[in-house]
């Protein structure tokens, strides 16, 4: 026993479910034409042979992969966003949505539809510790629904003063990220 055959061992283990297993199969991914820059996207992952943990590593992988590829650029400049990720026990299955964009010092997203949105700040670009960044991250944000506020709010409301709520940040360790998730009120 030694370190570097656990390593190796564990590498294997981690990556592979072993000869004659059937590995994940991607049985879908589709993208939303971009909106600000942000693409939406979906993806639907068969575990197959592999364990679930196994199966939703190989899913993020892919998923990082097609995100470079429908952005055309660096690997290095691609960002993912994970609204949401289901497993489905009785398939067997993987669900993402999820939201992808370049790297950029602060990202903003908003759907007039379901009035919900997002801001992201990169925390290496911004220069900032987390609450300095999500401080000016909600300010950038209402200023940005301030401008859009006559073509989204209802009648009787003050043009260009948006009421927002704002959820929690939260942090990306994978990208140094905070996002912060808000909705339109009225």
């Amino acid at each position: 026993w030694n370190e570097s055959t656990a390593t190796a061992t564990l590498l294997k283990w981690a990556g592979s479910a072993g000869t004659g297993v059937t590995p994940p199969e991607l049985k879908a991914i589709d993208f939303a034409e971009p909106v600000d820059g942000v693409r939406k996207g979906t993806c639907t992952v068969a575990c197959n042979g592999y364990e679930g943990f196994q199966a939703k590593a190989w899913a993020n992988a892919q998923i990082a992969v097609a995100c470079k590829t429908k952005l055309g650029i660096e690997a290095e400049r691609v960002r993912v966003i994970y609204d949401r990720e289901d497993f489905h026990e009785s398939d067997k299955t993987w669900r993402f949505t999820f939201q992808t964009f370049a790297r950029a010092e602060k990202t903003f997203s908003f759907d007039m539809v379901t009035r919900r949105g997002f801001v992201t700040g990169d925390l290496g670009l911004m220069g900032k510790s987390a609450d300095a960044a999500a401080a000016e991250l909600r300010a950038f944000a209402l200023k940005e629904m301030d401008a859009r506020a006559g073509a989204v709010m209802s009648v009787g409301n003050d043009a260009g003063k948006a009421q927002v709520r704002f959820d929690d940040f939260t942090t990306d360790s994978t990208y140094n990220l905070i996002t912060i998730r808000f909705r339109l009120v009225y």
